[in-house]
């Protein structure tokens, strides 16, 4: 489903590969949005942006899109040199109109897209821009700095309205209440915002979206093709997605027949049931994004989807629902923001703030949860997609804001268990086998849906050893029911052990380190741990024959706020050492002192992790 939000022109080229430093500076950035009527809006930009280098060229590329709902009525970029002298001038007919996403999207979307090929840098462009609304469900959220290597001097965001027109707004992190004026026809509301530097790179695109000054604006009504809905509280709006996706739920003989049948072979089983019914529906269809008609809200009919054997996530989402609807069991459209990093959605701001919906069964004491657009995930499975956030729950009447499953500790799980043969000189062979459950079991899409060679940089990507090469990999998913993925690896590591005369260190840890598993924002002193996880390892270090322990790490185990670790070392008969290692890591975030806490509990897991196993020669 399209985010049907009316974006901010250069939105879409939020790319955080940057140092930090500025790549380039808005001078002025003018988004004038005017409503003159209900169901009229036009929305002019005026943009003047310094281009510093080849890292900010990207902000001189303008892409943006246009459909059936709107159009890019007019479009004038004019650039100029370092001495601010006139060069070029582009406009419409120099742009590339091209179908978007054309590989795997029936879309009425097509998408222009203007690169200056200008690189004499530092230059600065100008772009004038406006397009017409014909219906609208959403106005822009207003993020006038919205990457971190981006200097922000003057924006301002102005909306001239008709006096009768009801919106609401939000003003975020430091944007001052907006300037008001009236005239006998039209109200004028601006929001300016002056002097944002260039910021460092955040870890993470949910946690820099949460800092930035920011304007939410919704209107509190609306109509979109003959159709109206209003935002005035979530069950407004859900009651208008329940009533235009309203008997679209037509099945085929065929399909009634197989689910007639699933009665009699699974009794009164609800769970089996629905489960059957997504996997059914897994086999008869694939995701292929539809963007068609009103907003991206309303699906094709289900009939539709059995004949053509295609849908995107609400004609799957309703295609499923439909065949639960047929067996008697209840089921509900879930809106959601997706994706494994993205924003929290405002829970108390009704507004247009989804991308995506999937299907939940509610059952006594337990509800589950259907991804419709994948066909490879087990049943009830939603992975980091759309896990622990907030999303709407669209029911008759009484359509609410509620919180999605988020992963206990004791549910994303990782097992390794690895055999290590360490040779004379130091190299080492490595025999690994891993379960990944729960939240790790995500990297099944990878190796699912991946060519080979970039399968095998993702195995690459893994693991942290200086000098190796994996030798022998494959993959196993044991039962197509649950979330469960084995994964097998031999490794050859050079130089896993040093030999120092008559002595040899291994590291303790020969795995992946623990803060390998989540991303510390050090500059910004943050750092969100969004799901629990547990790791538990057992390995088993072979030394040469003629090498016996000299010392051994100590068993360690500590406990904080932040989750516990562990380690114990034992000895066995042969020349070797059996390695323990556990650690059940806390979700939450943590900045400031919080995250100066965590930090030390971070160094203090590393120091005993890179602690040395001591051998000593027998000769």
């Amino acid at each position: 489903m399209t985010k049907f939000l009316i974006t901010l022109t250069l939105l879409i080229c939020f790319i955080c590969d940057g140092k930090g430093k500025t790549s380039a500076v808005v001078e002025m950035w003018r988004t004038h949005l005017y409503i003159p009527a209900p169901d009229d809006l036009t929305i002019k930009e005026y943009m003047r942006i310094r281009i510093l280098d080849e890292t900010g060229y990207r902000f001189a590329i303008y892409q943006d899109y246009y459909n059936t709902f709107k159009k890019i009525k007019s479009l004038h970029y004019t650039i100029f040199d370092a001495s601010n002298k006139k060069v070029k001038r582009l406009s419409r007919i120099d742009a590339q109109d091209i179908m978007l996403n054309p590989s795997y999207e029936t879309a009425d979307a097509r998408s222009l897209y203007l690169d200056p090929q200008y690189r004499n840098f530092p230059f600065t462009i100008e772009i004038e821009v406006e397009s017409s609304y014909n219906g609208f469900i959403g106005l822009p959220l207003w993020i006038p700095r919205y990457t971190h290597d981006l200097e922000i001097i003057n924006a301002e965001m102005t909306l001239e309205c008709y006096r009768a027109f009801k919106y609401r707004a939000r003003e975020l992190n430091g944007v001052n209440p907006p300037a008001i004026s009236d005239n006998a026809k039209l109200q004028t509301v601006t929001w300016t915002l002056k002097n944002l530097p260039a910021i460092e790179k955040h870890t993470s695109h949910k946690a820099f979206v949460a800092e930035q000054p920011k304007v939410h604006l919704t209107p509190l009504s609306f109509s979109l093709e003959n159709t109206s809905g209003a935002f005035y509280d979530w069950a407004s709006f859900g009651e208008w997605y329940r009533v235009i996706n309203k008997d679209r739920n037509s099945l085929s003989t065929v399909t009634k027949t197989f689910l007639d049948g699933l009665w009699k072979e699974y009794g009164e089983d609800t769970v089996l049931i629905s489960k059957v019914v997504y996997q059914f529906m897994q086999s008869k269809t694939r995701y292929i994004s539809i963007q068609l008609g009103i907003g991206g809200y309303q699906t094709i009919p289900s009939d539709e989807v059995e004949r053509t054997g295609y849908g995107d996530c609400k004609a799957l989402t309703n295609y499923m629902g439909a065949m639960l609807e047929y067996l008697q069991i209840p089921s509900n459209h879930v809106l959601v923001q997706a994706g494994g990093d993205a924003p929290e959605i405002l829970h108390d701001f009704p507004s247009n703030q989804f991308n995506h919906v999937f299907l939940a069964v509610p059952l006594q004491g337990d509800t589950l949860w259907f991804e419709c657009t994948n066909q490879n995930l087990p049943p009830a499975y939603i992975g980091t997609f759309t896990d622990d956030r907030y999303a709407l729950w669209v029911d008759k009447t009484a359509s609410k804001i509620i919180r999605t499953p988020a992963y206990a500790s004791d549910e994303s799980i990782r097992t390794t268990i690895c055999d290590v043969q360490v040779h004379p000189q130091g190299d080492a062979e490595l025999k690994l086998k891993v379960t990944q459950k729960g939240m790790f079991y995500n990297e099944a899409m990878y190796y699912q849906n991946l060519a080979e060679d970039k399968i095998q940089r993702f195995n690459y990507s893994k693991f942290y050893y200086k000098d190796f090469s994996l030798n022998a990999f494959n993959y196993t998913i044991p039962d197509k029911n649950e979330a469960i993925l084995n994964l097998n690896f031999t490794l050859k590591v050079n130089i896993l052990a040093k030999a120092f005369g008559t002595k040899m260190l291994i590291p303790a840890n020969v795995l992946q380190p623990l803060e390998k598993s989540f991303q510390m924002d050090l500059l910004n002193k943050k750092t969100e741990i969004r799901r629990a996880f547990t790791l538990e390892d057992k390995v088993h270090i072979m030394f040469p024959e003629n090498y016996r322990i000299d010392i051994k790490p100590a068993d360690v185990i500590e406990s904080s706020e932040f989750g516990t670790f562990e380690m114990h070392f034992e000895t066995d008969y042969k020349n070797g050492l059996h390695v323990f290692r556990k650690a059940v890591i806390n979700k939450g975030f943590y900045s400031n002192e919080n995250f100066d806490r965590f930090y030390q509990n971070i160094k203090k897991i590393r120091d005993i992790e890179q602690s040395k196993i001591i051998l000593q020669s027998k000769t």
